[in-house]
């Protein structure tokens, strides 16, 4: 038999939520589909699609020299020197107004490079910021923050200084050293928000893989921390995850800001389970509070970075399974919400309810292969709403046979759960209730399957 105990009064991080990324001519793909409206209820609406709870952007730069009409650069609000310009990422913005209908309204701003004309190479493409012009990018992030809210009636919730910092690819980049990221942090931008009464919460980061080398420098900087409220980095070539230490003990929280496979393509169940056992890792092994996607949508079919594939000049889309097990975890776990302990109590098969022991990441120079063959497990996570009963349980099956759990819900008050399942041939279906019987709940987990247990009402 197996049996999980549910520690209902053991808290562990808060969830800030789950969401994917409208840049890149994302956004643009979107709004110009036939059936847009379509593609946004299955992203954002939560009782139809995927109930997404953050919407990562990216701040323009006016790159030249790379992309296409399905990808490319955004304009920048400042395209010279004292001069603004809020007509740019105009398809961005109209994103972001549509995703605050659905009731996501908490928005991440991240440049992938500086303009131009504050770099060293006069390119948005690789190079450095000018050690002169660092009160002038912070002042360049503060307007926009101040912009969208005065131009748009938009709030950014959070803002990075720079996607992938340690990075010098071909597209809109710009390169920092640790040492340079800390200063620009701890001199600049912190002070010039402070001193413009900037509430953005600032992140520092969004490292390509999923470690934390490049935000050392800032978490050992005493002055430079009283300006960051968060860290973040990208997931990839880090599976499974790794959690940073020094931010937890900082009272920071961390977020994976972005993840995709970059190579290949799929589109079923064992992608969507494979993706749900990622999730599963990073709320419980890294202990993120916030899980984000690449793409929402894009038009190129090479490659799995998007959570739904369109094709703009067909009027058709994909979508992924992918979507539907993220949205296992995104429709019901809202922000907020904080993650509960489990442990196994008796195991007939591996169940995962805290980071294994058995799983060693290698060193990552080692790593060959962006996700790892993970042996057929299950894995369970549990979150609750502090504020009132509600719980929310996650268990996927990456067996291929049926699972039974008894889980303990000592503690719990309202145990009368909706069912909501996404396998081979179901996308986040309803099923049945089921109720706790004599303080267990008996669950059936179907092969290769995602399964939430929600009390929340409004699926009463």
């Amino acid at each position: 038999m197996n049996k999980i105990k549910l520690n209902y009064d053991v808290q562990r991080q808060e969830i800030d939520g789950f969401g994917a990324s409208g840049f890149g001519y994302s956004s643009k793909n979107i709004r110009r589909h036939k059936y847009c409206d379509d593609i946004m209820t299955l992203l954002f609406d939560r009782k139809k699609g995927a109930g997404l709870s953050i919407l990562r952007n990216g701040i323009g730069d006016s790159a030249v020299g790379w992309g296409d009409d399905l990808n490319g650069p955004e304009g920048t609000i400042e395209p010279q020197d004292g001069v603004w310009d809020w007509s740019v990422n105009d398809t961005q913005i109209w994103l972001m107004q549509e995703a605050k209908k659905y009731g996501c309204d908490l928005f991440y701003s991240v440049p992938w490079s500086p303009p131009a004309w504050m770099k060293d190479n006069d390119s948005c493409s690789k190079g450095h910021l000018k050690k002169d012009m660092y009160r002038k990018f912070a002042e360049y992030l503060a307007e926009y923050v101040i912009g969208y809210k005065e131009h748009f009636g938009i709030d950014i919730y959070a803002i990075s200084p720079q996607n992938e910092p340690e990075s010098a690819p071909s597209y809109s980049s710009c390169v920092y050293t640790p040492e340079e990221l800390c200063e620009l942090v701890r001199d600049h931008i912190g002070p010039v928000f402070k001193e413009r009464g900037v509430t953005a919460k600032l992140i520092v980061g969004e490292a390509a893989n999923y470690d934390f080398d490049m935000m050392e420098k800032v978490a050992e900087n005493e002055e430079a921390m009283q300006y960051v409220d968060m860290f973040s980095a990208h997931g990839y070539w880090r599976d499974p995850p790794i959690k940073f230490e020094k931010a937890h003990s900082l009272g920071k929280k961390v977020w994976q800001s972005e993840y995709c496979a970059i190579q290949g393509r799929e589109s079923g169940i064992t992608d969507g389970v494979k993706w749900a056992r990622i999730i599963h890792e990073h709320m419980v092994t890294a202990e993120s509070s916030a899980f984000f996607y690449w793409y929402l949508a894009n038009q190129y079919y090479h490659n799995d970075e998007p959570l739904i594939h369109i094709n703009v000049e067909d009027n058709t889309f994909v979508v992924n399974k992918r979507l539907w097990t993220f949205a296992n975890f995104s429709r019901f776990i809202r922000p907020g919400f904080v993650r509960v302990d489990m442990e196994n109590i008796e195991s007939e098969l591996k169940i995962t309810t805290r980071p294994d022991p058995e799983v060693v990441l290698p060193p990552r120079h080692t790593i060959k292969e962006m996700f790892r063959k993970a042996a057929p497990a299950v894995y369970v996570s549990a979150y609750k709403n502090p504020q009132s009963d509600e719980l929310v349980i996650v268990a996927v099956n990456d067996t291929q046979e049926n699972v039974e759990i008894d889980i303990d819900l000592s503690g719990v008050e309202n145990a009368d759960f909706a069912v909501f399942r996404t396998s081979n041939d179901e996308d986040l279906q309803e099923l049945h209730r089921i109720s706790a019987k004599d303080g267990f709940l008996h669950i059936v987990l179907r092969p290769e399957s995602v399964t939430t247990y929600t009390n929340q009402r409004d699926w009463k």
